[in-house]
């Protein structure tokens, strides 16, 4: 789907939550990644408010 991380990680705007929150609706998509090294507390707003489960991986152990 895409990423909301900023290119100078400042956090997302309201806007770009929304349209986060209503795509991944849209898409009935299972799950939201996010990396273990900065969890932000608007992923886990979106999850909760989208109905879907994050899960957190660590950057060094992707393949």
């Amino acid at each position: 789907m895409g990423t909301l991380q900023r290119h100078d990680f400042s956090e997302p705007s309201a806007q770009d939550v929304a349209e986060a929150i209503e795509l991944l609706r849209e898409l009935d998509l299972p799950a939201i990644f996010g990396s273990s090294f900065s969890p932000s507390p608007v992923l886990e707003q979106i999850s909760r408010e989208a109905d879907v489960p994050i899960y957190w991986y660590d950057d060094d152990n992707l393949p």
